[in-house]
């Protein structure tokens, strides 16, 4: 799962693109617009809330790394480690604006022009279970994930031969529009836990005081800019 750009698609992990909304540092899930902006009757309401982000099946940490997420009305904050570097990014969809931070060395990159968006679910029209006939996606009915009500779905792919495999499963909160649970075949299993749903400080999706500027290979395990 994952708060990502549009330059990554939703899902479905054919080398970089992976089917659900939880994988750290690309996750987006929500519409962010004004909340003063009526106009639009398709707008979705932001849900604000922040959950554990649990990836088992990661070649390091024994097998299983932690991360924090937080949804507001401001953006999307990830926190969680590359390279073995703790690291945090902050998302601004309206400003199409990315900071990505390291809180040991106290630097951040801006990325700007950047199209932040929700990745869509396997049941809307812009899901690769709709627009790729290689996904073959089913509903399964209602399941509880963590005292959540969850719709799960099925996702196997086909292949060139013309059979159809097996893929993965994600479990997607009705009132978070997000997979709040994702398993894959290959084993790698991505979970959303402690979910709480509240409103988040506003402090959260802004760079903190006492943080430096530098170029993008400076930050988690690049070259130090001078």
């Amino acid at each position: 799962m994952a708060f990502f750009y549009n330059v990554v698609p939703f899902g479905l992990r054919l080398d970089v693109v992976r089917l659900g909304a939880l994988l750290l540092a690309f996750l987006c899930c929500a519409s962010w617009a004004r909340a003063e902006d009526k106009k639009s009757s398709n707008v979705e309401p932001i849900q604000e809330f922040s959950a554990d982000v649990v990836r088992k099946g990661a070649k390091d940490n024994n097998g299983t790394s932690r991360g924090r997420m937080y949804v507001g009305r401001d953006g999307v904050r990830t926190e969680g480690e590359r390279m073995g570097q703790s690291v945090w990014m902050i998302f601004r969809p309206r400003e199409k604006r990315m900071w990505m931070l390291s809180p040991t060395t106290k630097e951040y990159t801006e990325s700007e022009g950047l199209d932040i968006a929700r990745p869509p679910l396997p049941d809307e029209p812009e899901s690769p279970c709709r627009k790729d006939r290689r996904f073959v996606c089913r509903e399964m009915g209602v399941q509880s994930v963590g005292g959540r009500e969850t719709r799960l779905w099925d996702i196997s792919l086909r292949s060139d031969q013309g059979g159809v495999k097996p893929y993965g499963r994600m479990w997607v909160d009705r009132l978070l529009r997000i997979a709040v649970r994702e398993l894959y075949v290959d084993g790698l299993e991505v979970t959303l836990e402690n979910i709480r749903i509240e409103p988040q400080a506003g402090a959260l999706f802004e760079v903190p005081e006492g943080f430096k500027k530098v170029q993008p290979a400076s930050v988690a395990g690049g070259t130090e800019n001078k």
